[in-house]
């Protein structure tokens, strides 16, 4: 699953907005991994990217970002 959370999900970002991300991997992923992964999307997009898995979100914060939360691909 990839969706995207935030300013932008809200259509309330600028071109000074970063990209919010949440994924869900089909196999656990390590956080060098996720970390060359954000990496590369910012570069392909050119702006910032912060992607977040559903297990690493804060429970202070988990139902904004669900509530937010526009789904853009989902394999199930």
């Amino acid at each position: 699953m990839l969706g995207v959370f935030g300013s932008m999900a809200r259509a309330e970002g600028d071109e000074g907005s970063d990209i919010d991300l949440l994924v869900e991997f089909a196999e656990d992923k390590s956080l060098l991994a996720l970390v060359a992964l954000e990496r590369t999307l910012a570069e392909a997009v050119g702006r910032k990217v912060d992607l977040l898995t559903e297990g690493a979100i804060s429970p202070y914060l988990r139902e904004r970002i669900l509530g937010d939360l526009q789904v853009i691909y989902d394999a199930r």
